[in-house]
């Protein structure tokens, strides 16, 4: 009895999500580089049609300023524009999320660019110039891709945000 009671018990702790698998990031549903240049063309609310209304609404932005819509099951966050639902301005990336075979958080730079080819590492800064950090970018599709890291060569890893190509942005 006591086993029945312990399994059933293990299998409501992960079919409600209190305990999590380790490697949170396979429980990610997979997303292309063709559905993300995808987004970029969907109003807010062709975006909630395609993917459901299963997002918490997060701060996003510098001092989460902006309202961001966070699907937990794609690991993105999607900044559409205050004044304009039709104008998505960014897609914010979890530690989780992985693609092109690239999980930022656990890569530098120099791993990031075997994956996509040399990149020049750019000197930012972060809200103030006394806090500077390093990006490189690539211009994939219809999307930028920037990889932000505080160490000079990402080697404590990187954020990944995903911008809409403008011609000229990379």
């Amino acid at each position: 009895m006591k086993k029945v009671f312990l399994c059933t018990l293990i299998m409501a702790l992960l079919l409600t999500g209190v305990c999590m698998p380790a490697d949170a990031a396979a429980m990610l549903r997979p997303v292309t580089p063709e559905e993300i240049d995808g987004f970029f063309t969907m109003p807010k609310s062709e975006l909630m049609m395609s993917l459901g209304t299963a997002f918490q609404l997060v701060g996003t932005g510098a001092e989460g300023w902006l309202e961001g819509m966070e699907y937990e099951d794609l690991g993105l966050t999607f900044a559409y524009d205050i004044e304009d639902d039709d104008v998505l301005l960014w897609i914010d990336c979890s530690s989780e999320f992985e693609i092109f075979g690239i999980r930022a958080e656990a890569m530098s730079f120099a791993e990031i660019m075997k994956c996509l080819g040399d990149a020049e590492i750019e000197d930012v800064f972060v809200e103030t110039p006394d806090h500077p950090a390093y990006v490189i970018q690539y211009q994939i599709g219809g999307a930028v891709y920037s990889f932000l890291s505080f160490d000079a060569d990402g080697g404590g890893g990187s954020m990944l945000t995903i911008y809409p190509a403008i011609s000229g942005t990379v």
